[in-house]
């Protein structure tokens, strides 16, 4: 394809390519996922030293466009660059396992590209703003278990589809679950109201601050499905537990 401009992207990762080069993955509001050839973005004389590096947010053009193989950078510029100097540790962790995420998961580009681009666009800016940590991560996990087909029933039971009298979340069927389809077996159910709670508002656009202990709780449970669903362990997981 011809030089194609005024792509938005993120940078998600970055991997050295020869000696001056790399290749860059970008999260694209219009194509999703892409690779790109950064020629010379190693030499600290380059313009793109600075301007690719990870969670950056540019606009930028390519000369070509590969969407199923490597395209091409020629020149962008800034519109948002991560500084990491008055992160906390939390949140470079929490940051740490959004790239990684994002990384195991950029061979899907069955989603739609411009709203996951905005989700998350702003989970980095929460992050790196060390607000709502682990809010922000878990409704991140939340939306990338939904675009790989991973669905948690939250409006109503799992079982009878009733949307009240719900007493817990059944961690093995996915979903709520309502006191008349509550049976004896309880290992595998959840019934924290504030966990409950918490995770109800995952598909909203609600922050609510329901303390470490509570959004730890959610967060282990998403990470658990990230690996018993989707088969994605990330190293970085074990800073956050």
């Amino acid at each position: 394809m011809d030089i194609v401009k005024n792509l938005d992207g993120i940078v998600v990762n970055l991997v050295d390519y020869k000696d001056n080069d790399v290749i860059a993955t970008f999260l694209t509001k219009q194509y999703g996922f892409i690779q790109v050839y950064v020629k010379g973005r190693k030499k600290i004389s380059s313009k793109s030293y600075y301007l690719i590096n990870e969670f950056n947010e540019i606009k930028f053009d390519l000369s070509k466009l590969n969407l199923s193989g490597l395209s091409t950078f020629k020149s962008g510029t800034s519109t948002t660059m991560l500084d990491y100097t008055n992160l906390s540790v939390e949140a470079s962790a929490c940051l740490m396992l959004m790239g990684e995420l994002l990384n195991k998961i950029k061979s899907n580009n069955e989603f739609n590209h411009d709203a996951f681009y905005k989700h998350t666009k702003h989970t980095i800016h929460e992050l790196s703003s060390d607000n709502h940590l682990y809010e922000a991560l878990n409704k991140f996990i939340y939306q990338v278990l939904k675009i790989n087909g991973i669905t948690l029933v939250i409006d109503r039971c799992v079982s009878c589809a009733n949307n009240s009298s719900i007493v817990g979340f059944d961690i093995n069927n996915h979903g709520f679950i309502c006191s008349d389809c509550l049976h004896e077996n309880t290992e595998s159910i959840i019934s924290d109201r504030k966990v409950l709670e918490t995770i109800y508002l995952l598909d909203s656009d609600t922050y609510k601050a329901s303390g470490s202990s509570v959004d730890k709780t959610v967060f282990k449970l998403l990470y658990y499905y990230l690996k018993e669903d989707l088969g994605i362990y990330l190293k970085s997981g074990q800073y956050l537990y």
